[in-house]
């Protein structure tokens, strides 16, 4: 999309470098700030943790650890509510 912006540029050669960083700083704001948060709030786990499961899965197992890195960090945050939190919760109301 920003590429239409720079046809008609004079300077060909600088409507190419535009083009490259308008793209570079697009794909920067999504991959860093957009993904997170729609992700993290699609599967009701932390920005933060959804790049670090992505950073972690990508360098254990390549793309398809980045793939399957998110699913997986909700199960565990599931797994961890419901056997560490929830358990909490009930000896807290059972001493009560």
């Amino acid at each position: 999309m920003p590429d239409t912006f720079f046809v008609f540029d004079d300077e060909p050669e600088a409507a190419q470098r535009y083009a490259r960083l308008s793209r570079r700083l697009i794909h920067f704001l999504e991959a860093n700030f957009l993904n997170p948060k729609i992700m993290g709030s699609a599967s009701k786990i932390h920005p933060v943790v959804v790049v670090f499961a992505l950073i972690a899965g990508e360098n254990a197992y390549g793309i398809a650890g980045a793939l399957l890195a998110v699913p997986a960090a909700s199960i565990l945050q599931s797994c961890f509510r419901f056997f560490v939190l929830d358990r909490q919760l009930e000896s807290a109301e059972g001493a009560a």
